[in-house]
């Protein structure tokens, strides 16, 4: 019976109160889409960096008098080394494919040329550093001096991608720190505004001996259904203009559907906390000196 009371009389606040409504609902629409955009570009954007450090490979030479016994056990030691992805030996001629693809040389040159075998590796994604890649580096070259020439990777793209992660890792937090501060206040700010406008009916329910939550009820649901109502139009804008996005910007369709859903929560449970202690500070402050507050 309660229940019902407090839906019917939040249907009556909504129908009455269509100023303050509204402005609840843009407000959560217009947050919403900032703060989920802006998370959806932080995740593709984290992901681009990952699969570019993917992409760094490191080569480690082997000395001629190396035998095929002594690169299968360095392949094998190297694959179980807890920074690296996965690991293939290259032998003379693949090395030479490789060569003689990159600079367009003539096969003739091949019976004077000695290629060396190569045990190429990729690092995990998350351990791909500079600092990292040079202790490795360092540690293969001394503990198989004997059958490693050199090690030679690419720094200045592992330079990009630690580059990149950092800035992405200030600039993301600093950003969304910000962002759902300003969601919530906004919140709050709108919700206070739609309290101001009911404070009859918060006064009538002082005058009644009601409690603050009962007070407070109406406009805790007149709250939260406004804030789902933007929240599910933003779901939906993004959901019709996903297409088009994915065609201009196909990068951040990395982004999976679950996690969208996840960012939403994580707006949605704030959001709701947000709007009950509004209503039960309302409340409670109506009891205290009966009138709004």
């Amino acid at each position: 019976m309660s229940l019902w009371f407090h839906t019917a009389a939040a249907g009556r606040l909504m129908s009455r109160r269509t100023g303050p409504v509204v402005r609840m609902i843009l407000v959560a629409l217009f947050g919403s889409l900032w703060c989920v955009i802006g998370a959806v570009w932080t995740i593709a954007t984290w992901r681009s960096i990952q699969d570019q450090a993917r992409s760094i490979q490191v080569d480690v030479f082997l000395r001629p008098t190396a035998s095929d016994r002594d690169a299968r056990t360095l392949d094998r030691a190297i694959a179980q080394l807890p920074n690296v992805d996965h690991v293939r030996l290259i032998r003379e001629q693949e090395v030479w494919r490789e060569f003689s693809g990159d600079v367009d040389v003539d096969e003739d040159l091949r019976a004077v040329v000695a290629m060396p075998r190569i045990v190429r590796y990729w690092p995990r994604a998350d351990r791909a550093s500079v600092a990292e890649l040079d202790a490795t580096a360092a540690n293969l070259e001394r503990a198989f001096s004997d059958r490693v020439e050199q090690v030679v990777w690419s720094r200045e793209l592992a330079e990009v991608v630690e580059s990149r992660r950092r800035d992405l890792l200030v600039l993301a937090g600093v950003a969304g720190t910000l962002s759902v501060v300003l969601f919530l206040l906004a919140l709050v700010y709108a919700f206070r505004a739609e309290i101001h406008v009911a404070g009859g009916d918060l006064r009538v329910g002082t005058l009644l001996g009601a409690r603050p939550g009962w007070i407070a009820m109406p406009h805790l649901i007149v709250s939260v259904v406004s804030g789902a109502i933007g929240l599910l139009l933003a779901l939906a804008l993004i959901a019709a203009s996903a297409q088009v996005v994915l065609d201009h910007v196909p990068w951040v369709g990395v982004v999976r559907v679950q996690e969208i859903g996840f960012i939403v929560a994580a707006l949605a449970i704030p959001g709701f906390l947000v709007c009950w202690w509004q209503s039960w500070a309302a409340g409670r402050a109506a009891v205290r000196r009966g009138s709004t507050v």
